[in-house]
């Protein structure tokens, strides 16, 4: 069963660490990480923690409106492919909503491109 919920910011290190920095712990933190308006969302299947994203309060270059940065989103490698980054930014998007957030931006690797 896929749960999509709220998790503390040092919930989503590890898989940071595995997904986006290849196994090396460098620069895996983020300075915004434990700000008030930050939002690290976690999904969990079986208990086990298996997907992350970090959302900054932050605004868009040249774009003034009330947004979120998408920063560290990471699927463990076994469950990509198989619909929870959507379910995730569909859940994130409501949620981001109901906080009056006009836009949601990300800066994106090219490997995530077709995602």
């Amino acid at each position: 069963m896929l749960l999509i919920q709220e998790i503390k910011a040092s919930d989503t290190h590890q898989l940071r660490i595995d997904v986006l920095r290849n196994g090396i712990a460098t620069n895996y933190r983020f300075a915004e990480d434990d700000n008030q308006n930050t939002i690290h969302l976690g999904i969990t299947v079986k208990s086990k923690l298996v997907g992350i994203g970090t959302f900054i309060k932050k605004q868009a270059p040249n774009i003034d409106e009330n947004a979120y940065q998408l920063r560290g989103m990471a699927i463990a490698e076994k469950y990509r492919k198989m619909g929870f980054g959507t379910q995730f930014l569909k859940f994130t998007y409501t949620l981001l909503k109901g906080k009056n957030t006009k836009l949601l931006w990300c800066n994106a690797r090219a490997s995530a491109v077709d995602f």
